[in-house]
Parts: C-alpha cells; structure tokens; sequence
C-alpha cells in the first residue's frame, strides 16, 4: 500500500500523519463512500461491523487496483498531471470524488438491472440485484391505484401518490397510503379522504390497477 501511496502522491512522507493511519484511511474510505452513495440508489441496509468493514476493505482493494492500472498506462504514456497544487488535488480526487462517482454509477446501473439483463440475454442465470419482489415492484412505480387485501379478509381500495411511502428496510415492510377508498355493494369506490399506515404483516397480497 505505501508503494501504492508514493505512485499516487508523491511526497506524502512530509505529511503531518501517522502512516498506518494514512494507510488505514486510504484502505477504508473508498470503499465506504462506494458503498454508501451506491446504498442510497438501490434496495438494502449498509451492513454492520464486521461485515460491513470486511466490504468497505474489499471494495477499497479492487478500487486501488483498477486505479493503480489506469494510473500507471498514464505514466507510461506521460499523461499523469504533475504539480504541487495538482499533488494536493490528488487526495480529494482519489478518496473522494472517484469513489463518489463510482457508487453513484454502480447504484444507477444496479437500479436499472442493465447487467442483469444483459447476463440473461446470453444465457447466464445471475442473482438478481433487487433482493425481494417488494423491493422490485416498488422501486420505480408511479402514481399508481391499488387493491388491498389484508389478512382478515377485508379490501378496499388506494391511491399511491407522491404523499405515500413505502418502506426498504427488509426486516420491516410497511406502507402508507395517502388515500382509501371504500368499496359499496356495485364495487364503486368511495373515497374516506384520509390515508392508512399498514404493516407487511397485516397484508394478505396488493393488486395494481391499470390508470
């Protein structure tokens, strides 16, 4: 890694910072801003110490080796920016703004499912990136009238608009739905005018409605 550090950032040993901190904070970082722009574009939870430090590791190793490679074609090919002001840069770019960019384009390719399809298309069978079928079934759904059905049996019918919420944490799947409506002896809908917080466990299933 300090080998790594000195390609990078040449003159880095004048710098007022322990070097197994310098090293620790370049070996983390990365990884954690990575994961953590990417884990607000798609479905899922940051996981927790230890798993989560193990990942951030992981993420920083293959983020450092991807860079060290473009890096060093660059010097080969003397496209490397050189400078004291650009030396300085160099940090916020590498351990911020890199990883910023890289998490935010791994979420929104992720989001889409791209990779997914394309595997499929050739005939590969890869896990899917959205972990539930809630997940994915909200995940870009518009304004959208539904059916519900809970588990008592009743029904009755909701409107989900930009007022409503639908939680993606996976050990508690709620909603809110910002209007009901009630069903009449011809299946005519009535509006109450108010919405109804619900928990996944009181839901028997969900119809979509076409608009």
């Amino acid at each position: 890694m300090e080998n790594l550090i000195g390609e990078l950032f040449p003159g880095w040993h004048s710098l007022k910072v322990n070097p197994t901190a310098l090293v620790f904070i370049m070996a983390v970082t990365p990884g954690f801003i990575i994961v953590f722009v990417r884990s607000q574009l798609v479905s899922g939870r940051i996981l927790p110490y230890p798993a989560g430090f193990l990942l951030y590791l992981t993420v920083s190793t293959i983020y450092w080796a991807v860079l060290f490679l473009i890096t060093d074609v660059l010097i080969a090919n003397h496209l490397w920016w050189e400078g004291p002001t650009l030396g300085t840069l160099r940090w916020l770019v590498f351990l911020v703004i890199i990883p910023v960019i890289v998490g935010a384009v791994t979420g929104a390719v992720s989001n889409r499912t791209l990779l997914y399809k394309t595997l499929k298309k050739i005939r590969l069978n890869p896990i899917h990136p959205t972990p539930s079928a809630w997940d994915w079934t909200f995940s870009d759904l518009n304004e959208q009238y539904i059916l519900v059905r809970l588990n008592n049996g009743s029904m009755f019918g909701g409107f989900l608009g930009a007022d409503s919420f639908i939680s993606s944490d996976p050990d508690e799947r709620d909603l809110y739905i910002e209007e009901i409506f009630e069903l009449d002896e011809e299946n005519n809908w009535v509006t109450n005018g108010h919405g109804v917080y619900l928990t996944g466990r009181d839901i028997s299933s969900i119809e979509f409605l076409p608009s």
